[in-house]
C-alpha cells in the first residue's frame, strides 16, 4: 500500500475507511465463496475460481486477501482474512470476516 512505502502518518479517518473497505470486501468475497459453494457442491480451491481478481485485492495489506481451506471443517470450512497494514503509525494485525475474531 502506498502508505507502507512511504512512510507518511496516516490521517484517522483514512484508517477506518480502509478497514471499513476491508471487511467490505471481505464480506463480498464470503459470498461469492458461498455462491460458488452453492453452484457447485464444494468449496473453491483458491481465490482465483472465483474470476473476479478486482475483489481478491486487499487494500489495507496491499496484497491478495488469504483464503485457506480448513480440513478440520471449521464452521465456514475456510479461513479468509487481511494481513493487515504493517506501516507503523497504523498496525492493524490480521482482519478477519468476524470482527470478534483473533489469533
Amino acid at each position: 500500500m502506498l502508505f507502507d512505502i512511504v512512510d507518511v502518518p496516516i490521517p484517522p479517518v483514512l484508517n477506518t475507511t480502509l478497514q471499513q473497505r476491508t471487511r467490505y470486501r471481505l464480506l463480498l468475497i464470503h459470498s461469492k465463496v458461498e455462491q460458488y459453494r452453492w453452484e457447485h457442491g464444494k468449496l473453491p480451491a483458491s481465490l482465483e475460481e472465483l474470476k473476479d481478481l478486482k475483489t481478491m485485492y486487499d487494500p489495507l495489506s496491499g496484497e491478495n486477501f488469504v483464503y485457506e481451506l480448513k480440513e478440520n471443517k471449521s464452521k465456514l470450512g475456510y479461513d479468509l482474512y487481511s494481513k493487515g497494514s504493517k506501516n507503523p503509525e497504523f498496525q492493524t494485525g490480521k482482519i478477519f470476516l468476524a470482527p470478534k475474531r483473533r489469533e
